[in-house]
């Protein structure tokens, strides 16, 4: 049928229904007229005088019945949002239902008038009555649907729940689900013509009053234990997509809903329904924090929980307390970096409330932030990982150099700012301009970079996380520092998460807390460990607390693999040199210091009854325990002394500290030339130079010393000794020297050069100094001298403009003619600097 052949029939059903309709009238008008000759006119009357009764007591009905709805959801259901959507739930708004039944009273009550005092015939005003009639009638099925509604919200509210679950579901099936409906594109519409008849309904009131109901129902049936399945399945598919604007929304307002739930469910039910709320709870909020910078606020909330809540909790049920949130760590696509700052500082919250209010929380603590520690693994990605991903890098010169800068900064030996700017300005230059020569074709080379770009962006994202993980692992340290004093008992349980002693299996997995004799000389290494940032914190913890908890485990370890491991042997197990990990000459020299106060540490474990007591060391065991505590100290500092040494003697020199030097010494060198006049006056020409040599210890020019050492008095000593030496060569050299045992200076000179025989034959007869200056015995003049310590007694009277050096220009460092050079001795690093300049003869 085409578009005209439609028209018509749209038409043609017009007229029909037009004229049904009048026929209706007339019929109407005639049965009215047909009364009135009847003399039945009355029957109208009582008609509205019906409409008048029963729309005011259903009026006075409808009334209380929404005010025990509005109660109901106050006082029995708790649920405010529900309030907000009960009228598009039974499809009647209270509010205007209530005006309606007032409205067809007042206008009953009109006609009633009209008709008693006969303003108009009556016969004019029977469709405006059957009008009232038909519109009272709707009214009053209204009210039936709204008494139905209300019977079933007092009694049923599982039908209730039913019915905003599937507003909700209809929501999520149009949106974020519609993917996943497997229903087709039918259905899809479906929902879609479904919702145009609908009554909108803001998806976030009927989010937060299927919660509420949820937490209504947990709290009153005691055979539901948790959510139900539906509304975490359609959850978890929302928070996989977060991305997605209908799931952000749907996400967003969940979590806002759920802390009222554990809330309610702490004190109304059992401590397993709440592990299954908090844990629901605690597995989507670390999956939004991860993803989203706006649900950074979540973190918030559950310090607040844990700070406010939980405390008449068993310590196994403390899952905000605990840290579960960590339990949950997925090392998924984040915003930002920025999401491990706010974990961080969460894991700092929880540890430092639990060491001074429930120390009985830290081993449940640690054992949930485990799970973020393991994933350090998942990365070791440094310079050898990029040709994996651009083959052609194979054979780049910077791959080796790159490859320690990454394992570095993994390390925490230099930071990320540091390493990026490597990156920036050496490394990538570097391996794109390799590239270029390797590869003629262009768009294959762009595809390497950007491959290159990739292989980068994993390697920071690895960066993050193990930096993330190393200030977990400080943290714990410093913890477990404070309750070594008051709690070891703790202190043992938190070491025995992994790998406890006795133990026939191994763990490969991580945790917070050293396992072994490797990593307790790890953490003993490690400056960060000793560092000043959290001097602020834990009451102002001193570095002897760190060592102590070092030593407390390494007590642990010793009697873990000397003793109890040992158990039933007849020859006494001996003890090895340590293994020193790789660490800065700083980190070295400073732990070498520190293994007398580690020794101290290790005798004062030995001796805390409560610690060794809880280890069941008996006291023929502890004798021997603490002859092997003493050794390995001695050992320790053998095999530190040992790796210093080897470090000095085999760490590639700092180039950027070799600069520095060149660049202090010289400006040095420069500033203090200019103050001698000798200087003021060159001659150019060839001149052999003058070679000076010195050396300085190696350490001086290494990486990671924590030694800041300053050059730049090197350039004014340098510079004093190339003047005297070319002041003793004019005086010892020039043909117009004299001799103070024959003359004495005439005041025709500029300034003066003298010996210090000479100065001292001037000054016995009768000559005075001031400062630089000589002044003659008559006091009627003066001249600057400079005094050099030299055999003789000679001295050199200098005219004005007069010039006594000459210079050659031909090699420049920082502008002066000088030329410096250095040799790696092994021990020492030596300098030879070359100065083209002399005195002329």
């Amino acid at each position: 049928m085409d578009f005209s052949g439609v028209i018509n029939s749209i038409l043609q059903f017009g007229v029909k229904v037009n004229q049904t309709l009048n026929d209706f009238g007339c019929w109407v008008i005639t049965a009215a007229r047909a009364a009135i000759v009847d003399e039945k006119s009355a029957v109208w009357v009582t008609l509205v005088t019906d409409i008048i009764t029963i729309a005011a007591a259903l009026g006075a009905l409808a009334l209380p019945i929404s005010l025990n709805v509005i109660e109901a959801t106050r006082t029995r259901y708790r649920s405010p949002s529900l309030l907000k959507i009960t009228s598009s739930l039974s499809g009647i708004d209270a509010k205007k239902l209530n005006q309606h039944l007032f409205m067809v009273l007042a206008v009953s009550l009109a006609a009633k008038l009209i008709i008693s005092i006969r303003v108009f015939d009556l016969i004019s005003l029977v469709p405006y009555l059957c009008a009232l009639t038909v519109w009272f009638g709707s009214v009053v099925y209204q009210v039936y649907r709204h008494l139905k509604f209300t019977y079933t919200f007092m009694s049923n509210i599982e039908e209730i729940h039913e019915r905003i679950y599937r507003s909700i579901n209809n929501y999520a099936q149009a949106s974020f689900l519609r993917a996943d409906g497997g229903q087709g594109l039918s259905f899809s519409r479906s929902l879609r013509i479904k919702g145009l008849f609908s009554k909108k309904v803001r998806v976030q009131d009927s989010i937060a009053a299927l919660i509420e109901l949820e937490s209504y129902l947990l709290c009153t049936d005691s055979a539901k234990v948790t959510l139900d399945s539906r509304i975490t399945d359609i959850s978890y598919k929302a928070f996989n997509n977060l991305d997605n604007y209908e799931a952000n929304e749907f996400a967003r307002h969940l979590l806002a809903s759920l802390p009222s739930v554990l809330a309610a469910v702490e004190v109304s039910r059992e401590v397993d329904v709440y592990q299954s709320i908090a844990g629901f709870y605690l597995y989507l909020a670390m999956g939004a924090i991860l993803s989203k910078e706006e649900y950074r606020s979540q973190i918030g909330v559950i310090e607040r929980i844990a700070r406010f809540r939980e405390e008449k909790l068993p310590s196994y049920g403390r899952f905000c307390r605990n840290g579960r949130l960590f339990l949950n760590f997925a090392n998924k696509t984040k915003s930002s970096n920025e999401a491990y700052t706010y974990l961080q500082e969460h894991f700092n919250f929880l540890i430092e409330t639990s060491v001074r209010e429930q120390p009985a929380n830290i081993p449940e603590l640690l054992s949930n932030v485990r799970y973020v520690i393991q994933f350090k693994g998942n990365y070791q990605e440094g310079g050898w990982g990029l040709p994996k991903h651009v083959a052609e890098l194979w054979g780049c010169s910077c791959l080796p150099e790159f490859d320690s800068d990454v394992a570095d900064t993994y390390a925490g030996r230099i930071t990320t700012g540091e390493l990026k700017e490597r990156i920036e300005t050496k490394y990538k230059p570097e391996m794109q301009a390799y590239l270029e020569v390797k590869i003629s074709d262009k768009t294959l080379v762009k595809d390497r970079f950007d491959a290159i770009d990739v292989a980068l962006d994993k390697c920071w994202k690895g960066i993050a996380l193990k930096k993330f993980s190393s200030e977990i692992e400080t943290g714990t340290l410093r913890a477990l520092a404070t309750l070594l004093s008051t709690h070891p008992e703790i202190v043992v349980e938190c070491r025995e998460l992994r790998n406890p002693a006795g133990s026939r299996s191994f763990n490969v997995g991580h945790s917070p807390v050293p396992t072994s004799l490797g990593e307790c000389i790890g953490a003993f290494l490690s400056s960060k460990n000793f560092g000043e940032f959290y001097t602020l914190r834990l009451d102002d913890l001193q570095e002897y607390k760190i060592v102590d908890a070092i030593g407390a485990l390494i007590v642990y370890e010793l009697w873990s693999t000397y003793i109890l491991g040992a158990t039933g042997a007849t020859i006494k197990p001996e003890m090895s040199t340590p293994t020193i990990p790789t660490s800065l000459l700083g980190e070295l020299k400073d732990a070498t210091q520190r293994v007398p106060l580690l020794k101290t540490s290790l005798l004062k474990t030995l001796a805390n009854d409560r610690f060794i007591d809880r280890l069941g060391v008996l006291p023929e065991q502890a004798l021997s325990l603490r002859e092997y505590a003493c050794k390995f100290c001695d050992l320790l500092g053998e095999a530190l002394e040992q790796k210093t040494k080897s470090q000095i003697a085999s760490q590639k020199l700092d180039l950027v500290s070799l600069e520095r030097f060149k660049r202090e010494v010289v400006e040095q060198l420069g500033s203090s030339v200019s103050e001698y006049s000798l200087f003021k006056r060159l001659t150019l020409g060839q001149v052999q130079p003058i070679v000076s040599h010195f050396s300085l210890p190696r350490v001086t020019f290494l990486s990671g010393t924590d030694t800041h050492y300053i050059f730049d008095m090197y350039g004014s000593d340098l510079a004093r000794e190339v003047h005297d030496w070319l002041s003793t060569q004019i005086l010892l050299y020039n043909h117009r020297t004299e001799n103070s045992e024959f003359t004495l200076p005439t005041r025709k000179a500029d300034w003066m050069i003298c010996s210090s025989g000479a100065l001292k034959k001037f000054l016995s007869v009768g000559f005075a100094t001031s400062g630089r200056n000589i002044i003659w015995p008559d006091g009627k003049g003066r001249m600057k001298f400079i005094e050099v310590d030299c055999d003789g007694s000679g001295y050199y009277l200098v005219l004005s403009g007069e010039s006594l050096l000459t210079v050659s220009y031909e090699h420049l460092e920082g502008g002066l003619p000088i030329d410096i050079s250095f040799t790696d001795n092994g021990e020492s690093v030596s300098f030879k600097i070359e100065y083209f300049v002399n005195a002329r003869r």
